[in-house]
C-alpha cells in the first residue's frame, strides 16, 4: 500500500536545474506580483468596482492560488530532488489543483456572459448584472469547482495504489497507476484521465446557464 509519493522532478544536470529554478522562480514572482497588483488596483480605485473587474479579481485570486499550489513544491524538487510527499498531502494537492482549474474555466464562462450582456443589452446591463447576480455567479463558480474536484478525488481514492510510488514528473495528476486494474478500476481510470477536468469543464456552461436563468427569475 502506497503511503507517500516520490516526485523526482526533472532528471537533468545540477547547472540546468539551477537555471530552471531561477527561471521558474522569476515567473512565480511575476505571477504573484501581477495578480497582486490587479487585486490592489481594483480594491483601491472605486471606478473599478464593476461586475467585469469583480470577476477579474476572482480570476486573479484563482491564478495566485493555482501557482501557490504547485510551483513551490516544484522549486523544492529542483533544489533537493527526491523529496517525498505524503499520500494525504498529494490528494489534497490534487483536490486544490482540480478546484482551481475548474473554477478558472467557470469564471471565464461567467466573464463571457458579462461581456455578452454588455454588448448585446447595454441599456439593460445595470439591471441584469446586479451585485446580487454577480455574487451568485461567483459563488456558483467556486462551489461547482470544489464539488467537481471532490468527485475527481473520490474516484482517484477508489483506485488501489499498489505502486510504484515514484513519479518521474514534478507535477502529475495521478502519480501511481494500479498494477492489476479490475473493470471498475479501469472505468475509474478512464474518468480520471479522459473525463476528469476536461469533462467537467465541458459541462460548466450548463451549470452557469442554470445559475443565469435563476438570477434572471430573481430580477424579473
Amino acid at each position: 500500500m502506497v503511503t507517500e509519493f516520490l516526485l523526482l522532478g526533472f532528471l537533468l544536470g545540477p547547472r540546468i536545474q539551477m537555471l530552471l529554478f531561477g527561471l521558474f522562480s522569476l515567473f512565480y514572482v511575476f505571477t504573484l506580483l501581477g495578480n497582486g497588483t490587479i487585486l490592489g488596483l481594483i480594491s483601491l480605485d472605486s471606478r473599478l468596482h464593476t461586475p467585469m473587474y469583480f470577476f477579474l479579481s476572482h480570476l486573479a485570486v484563482v491564478d495566485i492560488a493555482y501557482a501557490c499550489n504547485t510551483v513551490p513544491r516544484m522549486l523544492v524538487n529542483l533544489l533537493h530532488p527526491a523529496k517525498p510527499i505524503s499520500f494525504a498531502g498529494r490528494m489534497m494537492q490534487t483536490f486544490l489543483f482540480s478546484t482551481f482549474a475548474v473554477t478558472e474555466c467557470l469564471l471565464l464562462v461567467v466573464m463571457s456572459y458579462d461581456l455578452y450582456v454588455a454588448i448585446c443589452h447595454p441599456l439593460r446591463y445595470s439591471v441584469i448584472m446586479t451585485w446580487r447576480v454577480c455574487i451568485t455567479l461567483a459563488v456558483t463558480s467556486w462551489t461547482c469547482g470544489s464539488l467537481l474536484a471532490l468527485v475527481h478525488v473520490v474516484l482517484i481514492l477508489r483506485l488501489p495504489f499498489c505502486g510504484p510510488h515514484v513519479a518521474m514528473h514534478a507535477l502529475k495528476g495521478t502519480p501511481c497507476v494500479p498494477q492489476t486494474p479490475s473493470a471498475p478500476v479501469s472505468w475509474g481510470l478512464h474518468f480520471c484521465w479522459r473525463g476528469g477536468i476536461p469533462g467537467s469543464c465541458a459541462t460548466m456552461p450548463c451549470g452557469i446557464q442554470s445559475a443565469v436563468i435563476f438570477t434572471k427569475k430573481m430580477t424579473g
